[in-house]
C-alpha cells in the first residue's frame, strides 16, 4: 500500500525490509542494546547509586531568543529548537556531573533515552552515609532569606501534587511554607520533588535525583524486553484462575478480553469473538513450533510448561511437538527399508 501511495514501482525496492541499526539513538535495537549492557554492568558492579530525571525548561532564555529571531511566539510548536536546546543542555548537565562530581567520584555514568540518567558512584560510595545523601539530594524548601535563588527555584519548578492524606508514605518534615500565587495554596516540604540544589539552580530546570539501589529501575529506562504481553499474561491468568485453564492461547480470547491500557487479561462480560495466532514460516525453526504448541496446550503457566508433555519438559519446542504426536520424520521409513535390505532376496 505504501508503495501504491508513494507512487514507488520499482520492483528492486517495494517490500524491501529496512532496519534502524543499533547506532540509531532511540530504536528498538539501540534500546535493546543498551538494556543488556546496563545489566551486564549492574551484575557487575552492583545496583545504581542515583537516578536523575532531566526535564526540559520551555522557559529557558535560549529557547525564547531563538523564537524572536524567527519572530515567533514561545508556544511550543517549534519541536526543533525545543529539541536542540535540550540536547546542548543535557551535554553540559553530563560533562558537569564528570567533571564537577557534584555527587562524588563516579566509576560509571550512563546518560540514557528520554533523559533518565543512571549513576553508578565509586565503589566507596556504594554504602553512602546519611550526611553524604543530605548534601546531594534535598526535599525541602529553602529559606528564602538565606538561599533566594534555591526557593525561587523549587517553587516554579520542584512543586508535585498534593500529598498528606492522599500518599501516607510521603514524609513531611520542616516548617518552611511557600503560597501559590495563582491560588492561594499552602504548601510545604511534603510537596518537594527531591533535587540537588547546584544542577536546579545551574541547569534552570527539573532535574529529580533520587537514591536507588535496585534492578528494576534499570528496567524502568528500556521497557523492550520486560513489557507485559498478552502471552505472558496469559500464564498469569492461568496461575490465578481455574477456569482458564480450560483454553488454549488461541482459544482464550473467546472468554477473556486484552486490556491493552493495563497490559492484562479480563473476563469477556460481552460480545463474541474468534481467537488467532500471528503466522510464523516453518523455516523460523523454534517459533515456528511454539506457536503451533500453542493451538493445542493448556494449564500453561510458563514457557517451560509449554514443553511439557506428559510431565516431561523436553529441551525444545520440536522435540516437545514431536512427543505430542503433531510431527512425524522418517524414522519409520528407514527402519522398513534397514528391515527389507537384512532379509533374503525374493524373487518372483
Amino acid at each position: 500500500m505504501d508503495a501504491i501511495v508513494w507512487g514507488d514501482f520499482d520492483c528492486l525496492r517495494v517490500g524491501k525490509t529496512i532496519i534502524l541499526p543499533s547506532s540509531h539513538i532511540g530504536g528498538p535495537r539501540c534500546r535493546a542494546q543498551n538494556y543488556q549492557d546496563a545489566m551486564v554492568i549492574w551484575r557487575w558492579d552492583g545496583y545504581p547509586d542515583l537516578f536523575l530525571t532531566f526535564t526540559c525548561n520551555p522557559k529557558w532564555p535560549e529557547i525564547n531568543e531563538m523564537q524572536n529571531l524567527i519572530s515567533q511566539e514561545n508556544d511550543g510548536s517549534h519541536v526543533d529548537i525545543i529539541c536542540r536546546v535540550f540536547q546542548i543542555k543535557l551535554f553540559q548537565l553530563m560533562q558537569h556531573i564528570k567533571k564537577q562530581k557534584p555527587f562524588g567520584k563516579l566509576w560509571h555514568k550512563r546518560g540514557l533515552p528520554h533523559a533518565h540518567i543512571r549513576l553508578f558512584l565509586h565503589e566507596t560510595l556504594k554504602t553512602p552515609s546519611v550526611d553524604h545523601i543530605d548534601r546531594v539530594i534535598a526535599a525541602e524548601i529553602p529559606n528564602i532569606a538565606q538561599d533566594s535563588d534555591g526557593y525561587n527555584a523549587v517553587k516554579n519548578i520542584m512543586i508535585h501534587e498534593p500529598c498528606g492524606d492522599l500518599n501516607l508514605k510521603c514524609p513531611c518534615e520542616g516548617t518552611q511554607v511557600l503560597e501559590l500565587q495563582k491560588n492561594g495554596a499552602k504548601l510545604d516540604n511534603r510537596y518537594v520533588v527531591p533535587y540537588n540544589r547546584n544542577l536546579l539552580v545551574q541547569f534552570d530546570a527539573h532535574i529529580n535525583v533520587e537514591t536507588c539501589n535496585y534492578s528494576k529501575s534499570v528496567k524502568y529506562l528500556f521497557k523492550p524486553n520486560i513489557e507485559k504481553t498478552k502471552c505472558t499474561e496469559w500464564f498469569e491468568a492461568n496461575k490465578e484462575n481455574a477456569d482458564s485453564r480450560e483454553l488454549t492461547y488461541s482459544d482464550f480470547p473467546t472468554r477473556w478480553v486484552w486490556n491493552a491500557g493495563e497490559k492484562k487479561w479480563t473476563r469477556r462480560q460481552k460480545g463474541r469473538t474468534a481467537g488467532r495466532i500471528y503466522f510464523a514460516h516453518p523455516a523460523s525453526g523454534e517459533q515456528f513450533y511454539m506457536c503451533m504448541m500453542l493451538n493445542f496446550v493448556k494449564v500453561c503457566i510458563c514457557f517451560q510448561s509449554i514443553r511439557t508433555v506428559n510431565g516431561i519438559e523436553h529441551k525444545t519446542y520440536p522435540q516437545a511437538y514431536y512427543a505430542l504426536g503433531l510431527l512425524d520424520d522418517d524414522k519409520e521409513l528407514n527402519d522398513c527399508l534397514v528391515e527389507a535390505s537384512g532379509g533374503p532376496l525374493v524373487m518372483n
